[in-house]
């Protein structure tokens, strides 16, 4: 596929430099030294015109006039899901961007988290008013969190510029534009088994246009979603175990009666201890609606059925739970119980 020259985005100095401010005040950021940001659709075009159409559907398409004839690919280190006009309807899309550098308070959901590699698709036309001779692409994405339940995602690359010469190139440049905003109301956050910390469900709204065709509050309008969902892995470093103490090292002779004895050889550095044990899965959920009323933190139990599933705290809407051995927290319904009381709730997970 051919491709104009990628830019890397200087947005996210400037954008981090606002998160941090905000995350400052919390003792616990943690820094991102990997990850991975998935963004995942499906091919899908009709039949009914402004309900059942992804932007992949209507972009990957070259049988009518006004539509966009378009081959999308991954470059700069993005890898995914290729599609073009003759894959068949119902495809499933998945591109990833690799996390490359930020920082995120899982307590707090502040902070900013860079990814780089680019998703492109190029228009070519074929006939009058089937492609449109341009290159549409989505390069290293940066998503903001500030604590609130809406997180934003930025980028720069390019798009069309508007005019339907079929003689001309008509691609044109955009430069640190925020794309959409990332709903997480219903998101999931889980603290994994190897000190990864996933979030999911991520739902995407327009907040600019760069497509020629999904205006401002495009997106969760139509089903499937217009452009899919996002989730984001996050790596972080781990402290290493302690390691055993070394012998102690041989004393040195005693000097004779006056000035100090020479000191003593230090003793030889012990050798690395053992790996400690798997951690148990930590999951904290955001759910729809505070189950008991006031900021209390209450000690809490959640069952599925009558089968206990893990234990943990709850303030307002913040489900925070140890998930017990042999078991898991997956989404639908349970009942969250405060422990050494009688006072439970139905409540929905995911």
């Amino acid at each position: 596929m051919t491709a104009p020259l990628s830019r890397r985005l200087v947005a996210p100095v400037a954008i981090a430099a606002l998160a941090l401010t905000a995350a400052s005040a919390h003792a616990a950021p943690q820094t991102v030294v990997g990850g991975n940001l998935n963004w995942s659709t499906v091919k899908v075009f009709g039949p009914t015109a402004g309900v059942d159409r992804t932007f992949v559907g209507y972009f990957a398409t070259n049988s009518t006039f006004g539509r966009q004839n378009m081959v999308f690919g991954t470059l700069g280190g993005a890898t995914g899901t290729p599609i073009s006009p003759a894959d068949p309807e119902g495809t499933p899309v998945s591109w990833n961007y690799p996390a490359g550098a930020g920082v995120y308070d899982p307590e707090t959901r502040q902070g900013t988290v860079s990814t780089f590699g680019q998703v492109s698709g190029r228009s070519t036309n074929i006939s009058t008013a089937v492609g449109f001779n341009y290159t549409l692409s989505i390069q290293n994405p940066v998503v903001v969190f500030n604590g609130t339940d809406t997180a934003h995602l930025y980028a720069n690359g390019t798009r069309w510029n508007g005019t339907n010469d079929p003689m001309t190139e008509n691609t044109e440049v955009y430069d640190r534009t925020e794309l959409f905003t990332l709903d997480l109301s219903q998101s999931t956050q889980t603290q994994n088994p190897d000190g990864t910390i996933t979030l999911s469900n991520l739902v995407p709204t327009v907040v600019t246009d760069i497509y020629g065709g999904f205006p401002a509050g495009s997106g969760p309008d139509r089903t499937p979603n217009t452009f899919g969902g996002f989730s984001l892995t996050l790596v972080t470093p781990q402290p290493g175990p302690q390691g055993v103490p070394g012998p102690i090292g041989v004393p040195g002779p005693v000097g004779v009666p006056g000035p100090a004895g020479p000191v003593g050889k230090a003793g030889e550095t012990g050798k690395t201890g053992k790996a400690g044990k798997t951690g148990k899965t930590k999951v904290i959920a955001r759910l729809a609606k505070a189950p008991w009323k006031g900021k209390k933190t209450r000690k809490v139990s959640l069952r599925k059925g009558k089968t206990l599933v893990a234990t943990g705290k709850i303030k307002r809407r913040t489900l925070t739970v140890t998930v017990r051995k042999g078991k898991k927290v997956s989404a639908g319904k349970y009942t969250l119980r405060i422990q050494k009381s009688k006072s439970r709730k139905t409540i929905r997970i995911g």
